[in-house]
């Protein structure tokens, strides 16, 4: 992952993608392509890391940058290069190690072109999944909202939970743990195709702190163009 990769992050101070958030939300004071703070002894955001099981291409995501606090939360976002192909496949590995388990964090996908409008599968550490669409950074539940995956995903920090999607023109199939869910069918009059694929992480207000830090870790079963 190059250093040029990694500053293709979008940071949103409008907590479009909430935990337990049913209702669709809006980004604001939205920032593109934006540098890490220079403050010495904080993390950096999305970087590459080696550990056990990462043999294939593998991410973590930490930060302890009280910078990033905001009244509502952020979202952190990173994705690759574009595909040639309308349909798309994504398959990763991912766990939380700190950070509010209330938050969601997982995958991104069909991120079109300026990296505004893309499908998320996101879960968080309490086996909760949500499947959701963010149109000009405003974020729409698809599928109902949140729901508890039924022990089909590992509650918990530092547990591995596999996420794989299948993507074709706003019609979404999806696995967790190898389970196949529900097919998702976003029925708006503008669907998304193609695209590129990616990580997401979301943060509450108090956090990411010094004593709070926000530690994600995806490790890539299907490799991703541009990461």
């Amino acid at each position: 992952m190059s250093r040029i990769t990694l500053l293709a992050i979008v940071i949103s101070s409008g907590a479009i993608l909430v935990t337990g958030c049913t209702a669709a939300g809006s980004a604001a004071d939205v920032q593109a392509d934006v540098a890490q703070p220079e403050h010495p002894g904080y993390t950096d955001l999305f970087t590459p890391y080696s550990g056990p099981g990462t043999e294939a291409m593998a991410v973590r995501f930490a930060s302890n940058d009280p910078s990033y606090m905001g009244a509502a939360g952020y979202s952190f976002w990173v994705y690759g290069t574009a595909g040639e192909a309308d349909t798309l496949h994504m398959q990763v590995r991912v766990a939380k190690v700190s950070g509010n388990r209330t938050m969601g964090y997982g995958i991104i996908f069909a991120v079109q072109p300026g990296g505004a409008d893309f499908y998320t599968l996101l879960i968080d550490a309490n086996g909760n999944y949500e499947m959701g669409k963010v149109q000009a950074r405003s974020f729409t539940p698809l599928g109902g909202g949140w729901h508890s995956s039924n022990n089909l995903l590992a509650s918990g920090y530092n547990q591995f939970n596999e996420l794989r999607v299948d993507a074709d023109r706003g019609l979404i199939r999806f696995s967790l743990n190898g389970a196949d869910m529900q097919t998702v069918v976003d029925g708006a009059d503008v669907v998304f195709s193609g695209g590129s694929c990616g990580f997401i992480v979301t943060t509450a207000p108090d956090e990411p702190s010094q004593t709070n830090p926000v530690d994600v870790r995806f490790v890539c079963v299907l490799p991703i163009p541009g990461l």
